[in-house]
Formats: structure tokens, sequence, C-alpha cells
């Protein structure tokens, strides 16, 4: 049975919800493996934090990938079978390797590709399917399945690893996705059925691929791959979306800071129920994504996402002065909530900026920029700390790196802004 009307539309932003869920879960409960990591090996934590960043810059990178692939195919259910799978696989390999190198293979490459595979149909399926001012609050609430991952899988992940220990941990949950995916890839592969019963998206696509392979005629692959590459990265060369990419990159050498690092630090200034913190900032985070949804209804998300911005570079610039358990739970709150309002608003602003039909692509590309950032912030962090011994300089170098982004946000605007009065002009003139 096909669900239609509102009840399809529901059954999608639930779906949505729990893969989200399951991705961000993921995503933010590094903090905890890099902390048991670095007690058990005492290995730098410039390498241990590469290996979280090695995971975000590859799954960011396949968002580029798959949100292209679905901007040409539509293939959200295949997409989200080879990630459930590369993510369960990855968590079984976890729990088996004999030593911290070969987690770059088992969590960094299998763990990032299968979770940038995740990622796509989850978030950007929604903007396919509706339109009108209920697509910020079903955005807003699908959104929201991040915050409450973070906090189930960190609640989840401390007592299993103090019980278990880490490795046997990492099977547990692996049993548990394997179910949770599994249903939920079900569901999203009925509720993308057309309405009579029409064949899924994994048809489609065939049928996409075997109508562009016609109409390429006897063009050569290698021609064809080379034109989809051009293609794909042709927005980058835009100055508005050029500006938008540079400003996400310094922004994002600060923003996976605290999931990767705030959990030993807090352990360093005695605090001995620091694995609550990204728990706490999962709570913030829920909160932040759902207003951020609703509010994205009524004020611009551009201008949400600049104070977004402020925010958290100014909570980071904080966060070597706090020692106390009330000092680090009122950072937890503020910077989960404006962490969690960034992922909510990022899809919207895209929309914004260019339109809803270049949601899956540029949404895609924008996470490229978010790779690179990712991949050098927390691993910057982890060096300078074993630089120095201290998370202070870390911290605010960070803090630096966040406010920075603003201008050329700002600047991004400003040329769409230029771009649409032509646009304008032209069309008068017409």
């Amino acid at each position: 049975m096909v669900p239609d009307g509102t009840c399809r539309k529901v059954l999608l932003t639930l779906v949505c919800f729990t893969g989200q869920l399951v991705v961000m879960g993921l995503y933010y409960s590094y903090g905890q493996l890099f902390a048991a990591l670095k007690h058990e090996t005492g290995e730098s934590g410039g390498k241990l934090a590469l290996i979280g960043s090695s995971r975000d810059f590859l799954l960011n990178g396949i968002m580029a990938l798959g949100g292209f692939g679905v901007k040409k195919i539509g293939g959200h259910v295949t997409l989200s079978t080879l990630g459930s799978a590369l993510v369960v696989l990855s968590l079984i390999f976890d729990s088996i390797v004999p030593n911290t190198s070969w987690l770059f293979l088992s969590f960094s490459l299998i763990g990032g590709i299968g979770s940038g595979l995740l990622c796509i149909p989850y978030y950007t399926v929604l903007y396919s399917q509706m339109s009108g001012p209920m697509l910020p609050v079903a955005v807003g609430f699908a959104a929201a399945g991040g915050g409450v991952g973070t906090i189930v899988f960190n609640s989840t992940l401390e007592p299993l690893d103090q019980t278990f220990g880490w490795r046997y941990a990492r099977q547990i949950l692996a049993a548990a996705l394997l179910v949770i995916l599994t249903l939920n890839t079900l569901v999203l592969r009925c509720c993308m059925r057309q309405q009579k019963e029409g064949p899924d998206d994994s048809v489609e696509e065939s049928n996409s691929s075997t109508s562009s392979d016609a109409s390429s005629g006897s063009q050569p692959s290698q021609f064809r791959l080379g034109k989809e590459l051009v293609e794909l990265v042709r927005p980058f060369t835009v100055p508005s979306f050029g500006l938008l990419s540079v400003g996400l990159v310094l922004y994002m050498f600060g923003f996976t800071v605290p999931y990767t690092h705030v959990v030993y630090y807090a352990e360093l200034q005695g605090y001995k129920r620091a694995a609550m913190l990204v728990s706490v900032m999962g709570a913030g985070s829920t909160v932040g994504r759902i207003l951020c949804g609703i509010g994205a209804a009524v004020v611009p998300p551009r201008r949400l996402f600049l104070l977004v911005i402020l925010v958290q570079g100014l909570s980071l610039a904080w966060l070597p002065t706090c020692s106390t358990e009330a000092e680090l739970m009122t950072f937890s709150v503020i910077f989960g909530g404006s962490s969690g309002a960034r992922v909510a608003l990022l899809s919207l602003l895209v929309c914004e900026l260019y339109g809803a039909e270049k949601v899956p692509h540029l949404f895609g590309l924008a996470g490229l920029a978010i790779g690179v950032g990712t991949l050098i912030g927390p691993t910057l962090v982890g060096s300078i700390f074993d630089l120095s011994g201290s998370y202070s300089t870390a911290f605010l170098t960070s803090a630096c790196l966040v406010l920075a982004s603003i201008p050329c946000m700002l600047a991004s605007y400003w040329y769409v802004a230029q771009q649409r009065e032509v646009s304008k002009a032209d069309q008068e003139e017409v």
C-alpha cells in the first residue's frame, strides 16, 4: 500500500527524523571514542582527532557527489540502502581492529562513506516532496532528529563503554542500527512510490541512466564523465557560492571542535561526568533545530544563520575560561543550541539563495566545503594541544576562524542580491 497526501508527507518527515537521528548520533559521539582511545593508548591527540576528522571529511565529500547524483537520478532508496550497509559494517570492523591505525580504514573510510550516503536522502528528499510554509517546519522537525540522536547515542554509549568496553559497545550498536536502518529504508521506499503503485526511485534511476546513455549517443564515456565533473563543480566558480563555501570552511574549523575535544577537556578540569556534556549539547541542539525550523518561516534563514555563527564564535572564545560544572553545562547548552540551529538552517539557506530545485546539488557541494573545515579544525586543535599542553590557545584560534567567516557570508549574500537585481532589470526590459 502506498501512502498519499498528508500521511505520506508525515511519514517522510518521520523517516528523515530517524535517518538524521542515526547519522548525527554517530557523528557527534566520536568525542567519547576519542577519550576512550586517548586513555587506552596514550597516542597523540592530533592522530586520534584525525581519525574522526577524516570520517567527517569523507562524509561531506560523499554528500557532494551523492547530492549531484540525486539531482541527476533521484536514487534516494538506493543511497539509503548502501549507506545503511556500510555504516553497520563499519561498526563491526571498528570492534575488531588490532590498533588505532586500522580505524582510518574501518571508522574513517567505510564509516565516512556510509554516513555520507545516508545523509543525502534524509537531508534532501523533503525538498522534492513538499513546498510552501510547511517545508521549513518539516525540515526543522526532521533536523531535530540529529539533536535527539546526539542525546541518545552519547547517553547510551557511555554505560555500554563502561560495562562492556568500547569494542563490544560498537557491536551492540551495529545490531541495533541494522534493524532501525532496514525498517527506515523500507518506509522510505514505500513513500517514494508513485501514487498508483508506480516504480520506486531505483527503477527511475535505471530509466534515467538508460535515457541518458541513449541521448549521449556515441560520445566516449570519458568525455561524458569529464562533462559531468565540470557540471558538478561549476557552482564553485560563481562568486556568491564560492564566497559561501569559503565562509563554511572557516566556520567549520571551529564547529566540530567541541564535539571531539570537550569531553577530554572537561576530564582534564576534573569533571567526572564529562561524557554528559555532549548529551547536553544534543538536547540544546534539538531545541535549536526545531525553533529555527519554525523561525525560518518568519525570519529569512540568511539572517538567522549569521546570528548562529556569531553565538558559536563567542561561545568558543569563552570555553577556555570554563572550569566548573555550571560553566561547562552553560557552554554546552549555548553551543549545542546554536549548532543545532546551523544544521536546520543550512539547507534552508541554500534554498533561499538558489531555489529548492538546486538544494540536493548545492547542499552536497556545501558539504564538501564543510568537510575541509571538519578535516582541519579538530586535528589542528589536537596538534596545538599536543604542542602546548593546553586547550586555551586552540579554542581561541577556533573562535577567531569561526568569526572570520561572517564577512564571507555577507559578501555572498550581497552577490546574490546583485544578481537578482540584474535579472529583474533584464526581465523589465523584455
